[in-house]
């Protein structure tokens, strides 16, 4: 799996870096010179070998990031989808005023914000983006 990751070009970067840095530990090659195959500083090796052994292959993914967490969850996601799907009294889509009508605990630009982070599909953005 190592070698596959270290040659993929459909993975990251970093997971391809990491995955040649560990199969240089494991070939017994001195972290000096890995880390210089790599690129890299010897204590980066050090770092991804020795999650690598604590962690196994899901130790070369990427820890979450610091900082606030999502103010919507999935059954969230998934309320507003489901109201999505039926078309709002009196009109043929649904806009961001009248889905914060629906009392909803956000405005029309925290619903245009939410669409447009990800946190809907595609199609749902289109009808959700704020009004220009």
């Amino acid at each position: 799996m190592l070698e596959r990751s270290s040659r993929s070009r459909t993975e990251s970067r970093q997971g391809g870096e990491r995955a040649r840095m560990v199969l240089g530990c494991v070939a017994d090659v001195a972290v000096q010179q890995t880390a210089e195959e790599c690129r890299t500083r010897p204590n980066t090796v050090m770092k991804w070998r020795n999650r690598f052994v604590r962690l196994g292959l899901l130790g070369l993914q990427d820890s979450p990031r610091p900082g606030a967490k999502r103010k919507y969850n999935k059954s969230f996601r998934n309320r507003v989808l489901e109201k999505l799907e039926l078309p709002p009294p009196g009109q043929a889509t649904w806009d961001g005023p009248s889905l914060a009508r629906e009392n909803w605990r956000f405005g029309p630009c925290g619903l245009a914000g939410i669409a447009k982070r990800g946190d809907l599909p595609a199609t749902a953005t289109f009808v959700v983006g704020p009004h220009r």
